[in-house]
């Protein structure tokens, strides 16, 4: 993604596979982003690669609201459930399921801006899911199942 860039109410279904060394910056929706905006955007794609590889974004330091990952994520170094490698990112009202992901943190500061569903991803189910992602009209509740985008019902 190119510097500067804006991406909103985005989502990936797809898997990300980078073999061998150096293969970095892998992430379910966003490779790199610098001093870009993320907004209101998921993925529930696999992530595959050697260094910093995110559910939802391999490196960053951008801002992101409003999003989530269940991506299931697998690397050497700065591996973890939203963001691989964070800089200066300002960040809010992310999610990650650590069960899904296989790692602990949201990025490799910890957790800070980010929560896990605790392993108990039904609790981001229906109404409770869009509370969580500030429900502001972008996504649809869906019970027994994440919420999705609002644009993909019409």
């Amino acid at each position: 993604m190119a510097n500067n860039s804006v991406v909103l109410n985005s989502y990936s279904t797809s898997s990300v596979i980078f073999g061998g060394s150096y293969s970095w910056d892998n992430g379910g929706l966003v490779g790199t982003g610098s001093s870009s905006t993320i907004n209101n955007s998921y993925s529930t794609g696999s992530v595959t690669g050697d260094e910093y590889v995110g559910g939802l974004i391999g490196e960053s330091d951008s801002t992101i609201n409003n999003s989530f990952s269940l991506s299931k994520v697998n690397g050497n170094k700065f591996v973890n459930g939203l963001i691989g490698n964070s800089g200066w990112n300002m960040i809010n009202n992310l999610f990650w399921d650590i069960n899904f992901s296989g790692k602990s943190n949201c990025h490799n500061d910890g957790n800070t801006g980010c929560n896990s569903t605790n392993n108990n991803i039904s609790a981001y189910y229906g109404d409770s899911g869009l509370t969580k992602l500030g429900n502001d009209g972008n996504w649809i509740a869906r019970e027994n199942n994440f919420p999705i985008l609002s644009w993909q019902v019409d």
